[in-house]
């Protein structure tokens, strides 16, 4: 097969975070319009969660057991507070507000690195609000059966 070129790493990229945020995009068209999220208190807003993403994503633990390095990463800490106290259009503001700067200034990623981690971030977030809902229900009550 001499004639058929294969693509470049770059639009192998490509193609995968257009499939990421579309992927994203029908999770959310699925989530029920105007889901009211939690209405457990306190309320956070989407300032309050942005600064808890933007350490959650910095702060990588490791630990060294014998020969054996683990990286322990703490970034479902604030995903799990959001969901509980946070809407889901707050919780995917903070994510983006966060993510987008701790990736391009602090870890200095280039911009298509920088925005396949982010594609990748919302769809995780779009996976998660979407399995909540699934899970929950459609009430904004939460009981055991969320948890």
């Amino acid at each position: 097969m001499r004639g058929v070129r294969r693509p470049t790493p770059r639009v192998g990229v490509t193609v995968i975070i257009v499939v990421l945020v579309a992927a994203s995009a029908l999770l959310w068209r699925l989530v029920e319009a105007g889901a009211p999220g939690s209405v457990l208190a306190p309320r956070l807003s989407w300032w309050v969660l942005a600064p808890l993403f933007a350490v959650a994503e910095v702060a990588v633990f490791h630990v060294q057991v014998r020969r054996e390095a683990q990286a322990i990463s703490v970034s479902e800490v604030p995903l799990v507070v959001g969901l509980f106290l946070a809407s889901p259009v707050e919780m995917m503001v903070a994510v983006l507000v966060a993510a987008v700067p701790v990736y391009l200034v602090v870890k200095r990623q280039p911009p298509v690195k920088a925005l396949f981690n982010t594609a990748l971030r919302v769809f995780g977030v779009s996976v998660t609000v979407f399995a909540m809902q699934v899970v929950s229900g459609s009430q904004a009550e939460f009981g055991i059966r969320a948890w």
